[in-house]
């Protein structure tokens, strides 16, 4: 092992917080692979996976459920959802 293999396993944590999980996922959706950010992050690729599921499930969720859209005079998506399936039934 190299003294810059060394330095890189001294400086990963022993257990992700939730900026750096974050920061993985944000590097894995900016086009980085997944097996280069596994190598170098050292967790395994479907660890990192079950990170970005998560990730992006919480944002569907809180897009759906909190951010007012002005296309849909500052409703939430799924309050438009709902009126759309009530006029439709």
């Amino acid at each position: 092992m190299t003294v810059s293999e060394q330095e890189r396993e001294a400086e990963l944590p022993e257990r992700w917080s939730a900026k750096g999980k974050t920061n993985v996922v944000l590097r894995l959706l900016r086009g980085e692979g997944v097996e280069a950010e596994s190598r170098e992050v050292q967790v395994p690729a479907h660890e990192l996976a079950a990170w970005w599921r998560q990730m992006i499930g919480e944002f569907v969720e809180r897009y759906n459920q909190a951010w007012l859209l002005e296309r849909h005079s500052h409703r939430t998506p799924a309050d438009v959802r709902a009126g759309l399936t009530r006029q439709a039934a």
